[in-house]
This record gives structure tokens, C-alpha cells and sequence, in this order.
């Protein structure tokens, strides 16, 4: 009879918590929305915090799980633990009252490790180091507590040939020289910074002979669209076929797809990547738009052309 009483308690013990289980509808901001979900979720009490485990609404595949401080899960605490949507490790991070606070570990989606860093109260501290998807080490900081040091940089595929080295002050900051290096060793630029600022008197570029470069072509320039950030947007509204989900059967609701790309050092767009999956042919849709767009202005970094990564969101909305 003992164990019969007690068998039923755990019964009605797990039915309450079961009960208390709160589903909804997440954007891709990990808000509560409700149009169009890109995540579902799960959340339920536990000690005292609240416990939530995240969904792909399309795929059903678990992307994020972890603590929080609050029901509302905007307070992080302990450990968070990310996929990819494949299912493969993406992120472990770690948080003390929604701070950063802890190991940090990013992974490629190949599974290699691609940072291993340390936070001390929202501050990185130590050494941090990152490496690219083939397992070769790409960048390192040495921070002290008050996350200032040295940062440095290799180019991939070559044997600790420098890219970059400079010095950060507060995680994040360049300040101090910095030293720009091209493939073989040469000095590409040596650049005084003064919080995340150029110090345009004290920047000097070379080529690739180690001949000056005029002071005036010695800055950094953002990629930009030609005739300015509103004709790139009335570029792509004239562009988007907003019927192309409608055919394909998507439910009514508002969709924000996510394209990354490059614009490369001739301008032109390349390497476009959907960070949304949506399907119904949306993310096809607007990379379809973004690809065959007019050439952009390059970025530019201290007399030469550079490949720049944008991100584009692009949204469907189904009445």
C-alpha cells in the first residue's frame, strides 16, 4: 500500500509541473510574436529560475536551451548551450545574472573549435583564442582583468604569418599603434587609434614595394550602395516578388529573412549565405534580388579595396 500512495503522489507531483509548462511563438530575435514564427519554445519553473529549450519552428530541431533569472527569459544565468540547425554544437556560453561571466566556446559548422574565450563580469580577460574551420590558429588576445592588451592575427593557410597586431583596452577598443601586414610580411599600414578612432596625422599606409601612399587615401571606408541607403532600399521593394511564398503555399503572417554576403573589391556581390529558413522560396527570392543588384562602392582599408560582409534583412508579409 506504501508504495501504491507513493507511486500516485509522483503521478500528481508530475502532472502539476507538467501543467506549469508554457509554450510560444518566438521571432528570430527570440521575442514572442505572433505573426509568423521563426521558433517555437517550451519553458517551465526550476529552482527557483525558469527553464526554456527553443525549437525551430520549421525543422521542430532543438536550437538553444539554458536558465534564466526571470519567466519573461530575458535574464540569462548559467549555462546556455546553442545548435546549428543540423543539430551539430554551435555555442556554450556562460552568465551570472544575465553578464557574461565565464568560458565562452564558439564551433564551426564542421565542428572544429573557432573561439575559446574567458569573461570576468561582462569583461573578456586572459587569453582568448580563435581559430578558422580547418583547426589553424587565426587571432589571439592577452588581457589583463580590465580586458586590456595585445590582440594579434595570422593569415589562413600561412605559417603565424601576421595580418594584424595591435592593443584594445575594455574587451573591444583599439586604441594605441596598430600594425597592418601584407601577405609575406610587409607593412601595409601603421595606424594610431584613440578610442576605436583613427589619428589621422599619425596613419601611414605603404604598397606592396613599401612606397608611401597619400595620407588621404590612409582610412577605412564601410561598403556602401552607390546612390545611398534609400535607393538600396527602393532597389530591393521594386525588385522582391512578394507573390513568390504566396504561390508556394506559406501560411499568412509576417517573414524576415536573413541574407549575408560580400561585396567584394571590384564592387560586385558574391558569397550570399540565407541565415533564415523559412523555405516557400523566400530566402531564393531575395538572394535572387541581392545577387543581381548593381555594383556597390568597395570598402576600403588604408589604399586598397577589401571584401566587406553585409547583412540583409528582407521581409514577406502574407495577409
Amino acid at each position: 500500500m506504501k508504495i501504491i500512495a507513493t507511486s500516485m503522489l509522483a503521478f500528481a507531483f508530475i502532472a502539476q509541473v507538467n501543467a506549469q509548462k508554457t509554450e510560444q511563438f518566438l521571432s528570430y530575435g527570440l521575442r514572442p510574436t505572433k505573426e509568423a514564427p521563426y521558433y517555437t519554445s517550451v519553458k517551465e519553473p526550476r529552482d527557483g529560475k525558469w527553464y526554456r529549450e527553443v525549437f525551430s519552428a520549421r525543422t521542430n530541431k532543438l536550437i538553444t536551451k539554458g536558465l534564466f533569472r526571470d519567466e519573461e527569459c530575458t535574464v540569462r544565468e548559467g549555462e546556455h548551450i546553442w545548435y546549428y540547425e543540423g543539430g551539430k554544437l554551435r555555442y556554450i556560453y556562460h552568465f551570472n545574472n544575465g553578464v557574461k561571466d565565464g568560458i565562452w566556446l564558439n564551433y564551426h559548422e564542421n565542428g572544429q573549435l573557432q573561439d575559446s574565450s574567458f569573461y570576468t563580469n561582462g569583461i573578456r580577460t586572459g587569453i582568448a583564442l580563435g581559430w578558422n574551420n580547418e583547426g589553424n590558429l587565426s587571432d589571439s588576445f592577452n588581457l589583463d582583468k580590465q580586458g586590456t592588451g595585445r590582440y594579434y592575427s595570422w593569415y589562413k593557410g600561412a605559417e603565424h604569418q601576421p595580418m594584424i597586431e595591435g592593443y584594445i583596452q575594455s574587451d573591444t577598443i583599439r586604441t594605441g599603434r596598430w600594425t597592418y601586414f601584407y601577405p609575406g610580411g610587409k607593412i601595409r599600414a601603421s595606424v594610431q587609434y584613440e578610442n576605436n578612432r583613427i589619428v589621422d596625422e599619425k596613419c601611414k599606409c605603404y604598397d606592396e614595394q613599401g612606397k608611401d601612399i597619400a595620407a588621404e587615401l590612409c582610412t577605412e571606408r564601410e561598403a556602401t550602395f552607390k546612390e545611398g541607403d534609400g535607393a538600396w532600399r527602393s532597389y530591393v521593394q521594386q525588385k522582391l516578388n512578394p507573390q513568390v511564398p504566396i504561390s508556394k503555399g506559406a501560411k499568412a503572417g509576417v517573414y524576415t529573412v536573413l541574407i549575408q554576403f560580400v561585396v567584394a573589391t571590384d564592387g560586385n556581390v558574391k558569397e550570399l549565405k540565407p541565415l533564415t529558413n523559412f523555405g516557400f522560396g523566400m530566402e531564393q527570392e531575395a538572394m535572387r534580388v541581392i545577387r543581381s543588384s548593381p555594383k556597390w562602392n568597395p570598402a576600403v582599408q588604408f589604399g586598397r579595396n577589401v571584401n566587406a560582409y553585409r547583412l540583409q534583412p528582407i521581409s514577406f508579409s502574407i495577409n
